[in-house]
This record gives C-alpha cells, sequence and structure tokens, in this order.
C-alpha cells in the first residue's frame, strides 16, 4: 500500500499490477522491491520451519521466485521474461503448496483444511490469469492473491507451533 501512495494519480490500485509499483519507471520504486525481497525472504524462512514435505520444497520455491520478480523489474515496455517467469512461478507454487503439504496431526494441514487452502488460491489465480485477457479488476485480484499466499503460511506456522506446544 505504501509504494501505491507515492505513484502519480494515473496510478489505481484495483486496476494496475502490484510489479508496476516496483517497475523501472516507478516513483519510489525501492518501496515496493523491498517488500518482494522481504516477502521472498519470509517464504524461505518459512519453508525451514515446515515439516519435511512437498509442499516445503514449494513453499522454498515461491520464496526464490518472488525474489526474481524484485532482481528483475517489470520493464517500461511490460515485456521481462525473467519477471513474468517469477511471477508466475511463485504465483502457481505458493497456491499450491498446502495439498503437498498434508499432515494429519496439524488443524492447518489437514486434508480438508489444505485442498481447502489451495483451492481458494487457485481459484484467485485463475481470476488472475482471467485479468490478464481483460477481466476487469487486475490490480485488486492480483492482492487478494498476494495476501492469501502471504497470510495462509503464517496460519500454517501458527498451526504447526501450537500442536508441537500440545505434544510437548
Amino acid at each position: 500500500m505504501l509504494g501505491a501512495w507515492a505513484q502519480p494519480d494515473s496510478y489505481h490500485w484495483q486496476w494496475d499490477a502490484i510489479s508496476s509499483l516496483a517497475s523501472q519507471e516507478a516513483a519510489q520504486r525501492w518501496w515496493m522491491t523491498g517488500g518482494f525481497v522481504g516477502n521472498g525472504i519470509c517464504h524461505l524462512f518459512t519453508a525451514r520451519r515446515m515439516p519435511r514435505s512437498w509442499g516445503r520444497v514449494l513453499i522454498a520455491v515461491g520464496g526464490v521466485a518472488v525474489l526474481l520478480v524484485a532482481l528483475f523489474p517489470e520493464q517500461p515496455d511490460h515485456t521481462s521474461f525473467m519477471h513474468d517467469f517469477g511471477a508466475g512461478l511463485a504465483f502457481f507454487t505458493l497456491a499450491a503448496w498446502p495439498v503437498f503439504a498434508i499432515d494429519e496431526r496439524v488443524w492447518a494441514t489437514r486434508r480438508n483444511v489444505a485442498i481447502a487452502a489451495s483451492a481458494t488460491m487457485l481459484t484467485l489465480l485463475a481470476w488472475f490469469l482471467a485479468t490478464l485477457f481483460g477481466v476487469p479488476a487486475l490490480g485488486l485480484v492480483e492482492r487478494a492473491l498476494a495476501v492469501a499466499e502471504a497470510l495462509w503460511p503464517l496460519i500454517v506456522l501458527e498451526s504447526v507451533r501450537r500442536s508441537r506446544e500440545s505434544v510437548a
């Protein structure tokens, strides 16, 4: 949100992509670049704290992909293969990981909960992809997806922590 406030009036958070806040032509681009770096590092730390599973691997891949988004900002002409690759990989892996981390001992990784979490995020991802082909509200949908993908790992980590406390 801080990066959006520093942009000219032509930028609108409901319609414009998050990446344009860190693009080479953005005002105060360091806000969003720092946000991408922080988010990527948080996903890597989250992966380190997760029980061993393919979900853990996917969170780590998602964290590295978010770092790619920071390292390769959107170009003024909106063409940047590495940026688009990183964004796509991050969005997909961070939406899919819960179903690869199913563990019935932890509330947030139980089968039904994990499937619901992934289904919700994959639905948001599908909606986001539709916005790339003309469905309105790209910025709004992208932000909803990004928030879900940032918050769900925190919920899982808290659930893991509580389950470890109850065992101890």
